[in-house]
């Protein structure tokens, strides 16, 4: 006789598959949990390697920058030389009575000098914070010395 305790061996066999399907389940949600941090490390190391990068490339344009401001201070500087040196021998062919001078060449002589150490001030007093408003700069800064060494090239013309 059978014995009425035992299962019967369709439902031990349900049992089984069920057991079995969750354990493949459970392998199947591993192995991807494990893939998951796998590629979320990989992730992490790329994106490390990229910031190094990025830091590595934004230092080397902070550099570069600091010397393109440096060499333009450094030019900026041998021009308002030059431009200090003529406006010099303006005032001494003035003082020597050999130029020609007219009623305002004092005056005149005097707003050449100002200019000339307002962009002294501007070019040493400049803080260059971005690209942006240092490219605006330059510009400016070129007009206006440019502008001042036409007007000592003009200053003995006629009228």
């Amino acid at each position: 006789m059978e014995n009425q305790n035992e299962p019967t061996p369709a439902v031990g066999y349900k049992k089984g598959k069920v057991s079995r399907s969750f354990s493949g389940l459970l392998a199947c949600l591993t192995i991807m949990v494990l893939q998951a941090c796998s590629s979320s490390a990989e992730n992490v190391n790329t994106s490390r390697k990229d910031l190094e990068r990025a830091e590595h490339e934004l230092e080397i344009a902070q550099m570069q920058y600091a010397r393109d401001v440096a060499i333009f201070r450094d030019n900026a500087n041998k021009k308002l030389v030059v431009i200090e040196k003529e406006i010099s021998l303006l005032k001494m062919r003035y003082e020597l009575n050999e130029a020609d001078a007219g009623p305002d060449y004092e005056k005149r002589i005097l707003l050449l000098t100002q200019r000339k150490d307002a962009l002294k001030m501007k070019i040493s007093e400049y803080r260059a914070d971005s690209r942006d408003s240092w490219a605006s700069f330059q510009t400016e800064f070129k007009e206006d010395i440019d502008a001042l060494g036409v007007a000592l090239k003009d200053f003995n013309k006629p009228d």
